[in-house]
């Protein structure tokens, strides 16, 4: 099992990680041109990452789902509260928000996964 989430981690992180990171180094003119369509891809596959373990636990969420809506509500409201919070104590209101959006979709990330791994 942690095989295959190892495998997984490299295949949907480091690897396109990795890919660009040589693109650029090799191809530059290339990868300046299709620099302005990688935002929208990344939040395409990203969307596609997302609704993949959600669909895999359908059953138990159709069963279930409705007991689990307020606290996960709670979970990612707090997350994005603290995360927010926390670091204004440090820095200013745009460094704030992006750390209060990153807390919130690691959590939102880290839920996915032991959604996965519940279900095996």
């Amino acid at each position: 099992m942690l095989q295959a989430l190892a495998i997984s981690t490299f295949q949907v992180v480091l690897m396109p990680t990795i890919i660009g990171v040589l693109s650029n180094e090799f191809f530059p003119k290339v990868t300046s041109k299709i620099v302005t369509v990688t935002p929208l891809i990344g939040v395409i596959l990203t969307t596609l990452l997302c609704a993949s373990p959600i669909g895999q636990v359908s059953d138990v969420l159709k069963a279930q789902g409705g007991q689990l809506i307020m606290p996960v509500a709670l979970l990612h409201v707090a997350a994005f509260a603290l995360g927010y919070w926390m670091s204004r104590m440090s820095f200013g209101e745009s460094t704030s928000r992006t750390i209060s959006i990153e807390c919130g979709m690691q959590v939102n990330m880290k839920n996915m996964s032991f959604l996965v791994l519940s279900s095996w």
